[in-house]
């Protein structure tokens, strides 16, 4: 099955067949949506009942390669690979259905990816663990962080043929679990900045998104809290949600450390106190009377918890460095309980030291069970804390990277449109 642009992946396909104990039984040219690949594969698995599984050279018709396989009742019998690496594909394999993408720039695909295809039709299961250049993705790396098995392009290249040669002793790694529980999804948001952005966030995960400054990042995140104006479809628990406004966002489980803390993110002239409990006040009080002590032990609870220096509590929140300023913000939305956290530029004008802190508080918030969204500017900072990357680029989210695809250069090619899909 293939679509008449990316010629190279059926010749390669087809060119890594002799020596194989795996024959081709159909090859149906097309260009079909998720549909029309579904009704095709239907008619296939009738004419062919012991088919072992479908290459299919985009993920689209994969999904619906997908769709009939389960229709069938032959999940986790036949087994499906896409090629693209979109997000619809991720979410499957996070599934346990699609067996697995390649996802790879156009200029990279290549017989090593192919002979890898091959080799799990075979087999019938995807390798523990697998580094090619062409970036084979499976339900075993999905999620995991960028490493390499595999320290040079040698090694790499042996274990594929020993993988074609049936051999599946490659160097086995403990994984994480694959996430399922969705805590947020958008779906084509859209307004004067955005495009119709879409994607989901799952529980106890850091989710980056990466871009070019105007690429549309900050005002995805606004749009989503409320800030700004913005029509689609928002989603927290499953449950269709209205956000208009920050109070929306905030009653939703919603924290918001905005891009420019002074500006935006704080009451600068007012006591640490007053900026931790401000949106918790409406319930520190009766009767037009703030609890004061109410107030004092909340905010104290979160100064100590995140070391916030000095601990000063009525001390002007302008006089703390950078760093410890972020955390104020932080302890703001952990008092409210939000389970979402979205933090645009959170190491922004502090330094190293202030960073590490903030990187080392933000994994233990995902530890627990909350789930970040982390828009950066620096790549080191969004490869070193993602779990998964979304790039940006005139207003709409043009690639989804599993972590252990993404580096430098990747994320580069999408943010700047040097390879359009």
């Amino acid at each position: 099955m293939s679509d008449p642009l990316p010629e190279q992946r059926t010749r390669g396909f087809i060119d890594t067949l002799p020596g194989s104990r795996f024959t081709v039984v159909a090859h149906v040219p097309a260009n079909w949506d998720r549909e029309q690949a579904r009704q095709a594969v239907e008619t296939l698995l009738r004419q062919h009942p012991d088919l072992a599984g479908f290459y299919c050279n985009n993920d689209t018709m994969a999904l619906g390669a997908m769709d009939a396989v389960k229709a069938a009742g032959l999940l986790g019998k036949v087994i499906v690979l896409g090629t693209d690496g979109i997000s619809d594909a991720y979410d499957s394999i996070r599934a346990g259905e699609l067996t697995g993408t390649i996802d790879s720039l156009p200029e990279q695909t290549g017989q090593m990816a192919l002979r890898v295809a091959i080799a799990l039709l075979e087999q019938q299961k995807a390798p523990q663990s697998v580094y090619t250049p062409q970036n084979l993705v499976t339900l075993n790396n999905l999620d995991y962080p960028a490493s390499s098995p595999f320290p040079n392009g040698d090694q790499a290249a042996t274990a594929i043929k020993n993988l074609t040669m049936a051999h599946t002793d490659l160097r086995t790694v403990a994984m994480p679990p694959a996430r399922t529980e969705a805590v947020l999804r958008v779906a084509n948001i859209h307004n004067r900045k955005l495009k119709g952005a879409s994607f989901t966030l799952y529980k106890g995960e850091l989710l980056g998104i990466s871009g070019l400054v105007g690429s549309g990042r900050t005002e995805l995140m606004r749009a989503i809290y409320g800030a700004d104006p913005a029509e689609g479809e928002i989603y927290v628990g499953g449950e269709k949600v209205t956000i208009r406004s920050p109070q929306d966002a905030i009653a939703h489980g919603i924290g918001f450390l905005p891009e420019d803390r002074k500006l935006s993110g704080l009451l600068r002239l007012l006591s640490l106190k007053v900026n931790i409990t401000l949106p918790s006040l409406p319930s520190m009080g009766a009767g037009g009377m703030l609890d004061k002590g109410a107030m004092a032990r909340a905010s104290q609870e979160y100064v100590t918890a995140l070391d916030i220096q000095p601990p000063f509590l009525e001390r002007p929140v302008m006089t703390l460095s950078g760093g410890n300023q972020q955390k104020a913000i932080l302890a703001r939305w952990l008092l409210v309980n939000s389970d979402i956290l979205v933090l645009d530029e959170p190491t922004r004008g502090i330094d190293v030291g202030a960073k590490n802190e903030i990187y080392h508080l933000m994994e233990n918030l995902v530890r627990q069970g909350k789930s970040i969204i982390m828009i950066s500017s620096e790549l080191p900072e969004i490869l070193r804390m993602s779990q998964r990357i979304l790039v940006m680029r005139e207003g709409e989210i043009v690639k989804e990277l599993p972590r252990s695809l993404a580096d430098q250069e990747i994320i580069m090619h999408y943010a700047t449109g040097a390879y359009r899909s």
